[in-house]
Protein backbone atom coordinates (compact mmCIF):
# COMPACT_ATOMS: atom_id res chain seq x y z
CA UNK A 1 0.00 0.00 0.00
CA UNK A 2 1.45 3.36 -0.56
CA UNK A 3 1.39 6.38 1.78
CA UNK A 4 -1.14 8.21 0.70
CA UNK A 5 -3.28 5.12 0.81
CA UNK A 6 -2.51 4.35 3.97
CA UNK A 7 -3.05 7.77 5.44
CA UNK A 8 -6.71 7.84 3.88
CA UNK A 9 -7.16 4.42 5.47
CA UNK A 10 -6.31 5.37 9.07
CA UNK A 11 -8.34 9.03 8.50
CA UNK A 12 -10.93 6.70 8.22
CA UNK A 13 -10.02 4.21 10.98
CA UNK A 14 -9.76 7.71 13.17
CA UNK A 15 -13.37 8.62 12.25
CA UNK A 16 -15.23 5.81 12.15
CA UNK A 17 -15.68 5.61 8.79
CA UNK A 18 -14.90 1.81 7.52
CA UNK A 19 -16.97 3.26 4.35
CA UNK A 20 -14.41 5.16 2.72
CA UNK A 21 -11.23 2.60 4.00
CA UNK A 22 -9.41 1.19 0.95
CA UNK A 23 -8.33 -2.30 3.67
CA UNK A 24 -10.69 -4.39 4.03
CA UNK A 25 -11.01 -7.66 6.46
CA UNK A 26 -11.63 -7.26 10.36
CA UNK A 27 -7.81 -7.69 11.26
CA UNK A 28 -7.83 -3.84 9.43
CA UNK A 29 -7.27 -2.07 12.28
CA UNK A 30 -4.25 -4.55 13.25
CA UNK A 31 -2.74 -4.03 9.59
CA UNK A 32 -2.87 -0.52 9.30
CA UNK A 33 -1.29 0.25 12.55
CA UNK A 34 1.51 -2.74 11.32
CA UNK A 35 1.67 -1.03 7.81
CA UNK A 36 2.14 2.64 9.58
CA UNK A 37 4.77 0.96 12.37
CA UNK A 38 6.69 -0.53 9.58
CA UNK A 39 6.93 3.00 7.23
CA UNK A 40 8.10 4.72 10.45
CA UNK A 41 10.48 2.41 10.87
CA UNK A 42 11.93 3.06 7.33
CA UNK A 43 11.68 7.41 8.30
CA UNK A 44 13.93 6.90 11.65
CA UNK A 45 17.13 7.89 10.36
CA UNK A 46 20.34 4.99 11.56
CA UNK A 47 22.24 7.34 13.25
CA UNK A 48 22.03 10.99 14.65
CA UNK A 49 24.42 13.72 13.77
CA UNK A 50 27.33 13.99 16.39
CA UNK A 51 27.41 9.83 15.71
CA UNK A 52 30.92 8.42 15.45
CA UNK A 53 30.99 6.72 12.45
CA UNK A 54 33.51 5.03 9.60
CA UNK A 55 32.89 5.75 6.24
CA UNK A 56 34.60 5.66 2.75
CA UNK A 57 37.28 8.02 2.43
CA UNK A 58 38.94 8.36 -1.05
CA UNK A 59 42.43 9.06 -1.29
CA UNK A 60 45.31 8.92 -4.05
CA UNK A 61 45.52 4.74 -2.90
CA UNK A 62 41.71 4.10 -3.10
CA UNK A 63 39.33 3.81 -0.41
CA UNK A 64 40.47 4.05 2.71
CA UNK A 65 38.57 3.56 6.02
CA UNK A 66 37.97 7.01 7.66
CA UNK A 67 36.73 7.26 11.09
CA UNK A 68 34.66 10.95 11.43
CA UNK A 69 31.56 12.85 12.66
CA UNK A 70 28.46 13.04 11.20
CA UNK A 71 28.10 16.89 10.57
CA UNK A 72 24.35 16.58 8.45
CA UNK A 73 21.82 14.46 7.18
CA UNK A 74 19.45 15.45 4.20
CA UNK A 75 17.12 13.28 1.97
CA UNK A 76 17.58 13.15 -1.80
CA UNK A 77 14.92 13.93 -4.63
CA UNK A 78 14.25 10.24 -4.34
CA UNK A 79 13.82 9.61 -0.95
CA UNK A 80 17.50 7.87 -0.08
CA UNK A 81 18.75 9.64 3.11
CA UNK A 82 22.48 11.11 2.50
CA UNK A 83 24.72 11.62 5.96
CA UNK A 84 27.90 13.91 5.32
CA UNK A 85 31.24 12.36 7.65
CA UNK A 86 32.92 15.76 8.41
CA UNK A 87 36.04 16.35 6.52
CA UNK A 88 34.92 12.90 4.65
CA UNK A 89 32.42 11.94 2.25
CA UNK A 90 29.02 11.91 1.90
CA UNK A 91 26.79 8.89 0.78
CA UNK A 92 23.97 6.50 2.76
CA UNK A 93 24.29 4.54 5.75
CA UNK A 94 25.22 0.69 4.90
CA UNK A 95 27.08 2.06 1.52
CA UNK A 96 29.43 4.13 2.41
CA UNK A 97 29.10 5.04 5.90
CA UNK A 98 28.95 2.75 8.61
CA UNK A 99 29.10 1.97 12.62
CA UNK A 100 32.38 -0.67 12.80
CA UNK A 101 35.79 -0.38 10.73
CA UNK A 102 35.24 -3.65 10.18
CA UNK A 103 31.94 -3.03 7.88
CA UNK A 104 33.44 0.10 6.38
CA UNK A 105 36.63 -2.37 5.37
CA UNK A 106 34.11 -5.37 4.33
CA UNK A 107 32.74 -2.59 2.26
CA UNK A 108 36.24 -1.70 0.34
CA UNK A 109 36.76 -5.26 0.12
CA UNK A 110 33.56 -6.28 -1.49
CA UNK A 111 34.01 -2.73 -4.19
CA UNK A 112 37.41 -4.28 -4.77
CA UNK A 113 36.19 -7.66 -6.12
CA UNK A 114 34.03 -6.12 -8.09
CA UNK A 115 35.60 -4.11 -9.42
CA UNK A 116 37.99 -6.46 -10.16
CA UNK A 117 36.05 -9.45 -11.86
CA UNK A 118 34.56 -6.84 -14.14
CA UNK A 119 38.54 -5.95 -15.55
CA UNK A 120 39.46 -9.23 -15.47
CA UNK A 121 36.83 -10.54 -17.85
CA UNK A 122 37.66 -10.82 -21.73
CA UNK A 123 34.76 -9.74 -23.99
CA UNK A 124 32.67 -12.73 -25.39
CA UNK A 125 33.39 -14.80 -22.24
Amino acid sequence: MDDKKLVKALRSCAKDDCSRCPMTGTDCVQDLQRMAADRLEQLTPPCKIGDKVWALMQRNTGLVPHHGVVTEMYYTDDGRLGIVVKRCCRGEFGKVVFWTKKEAEAAIKKIKEDRNGKTDRTPGQ
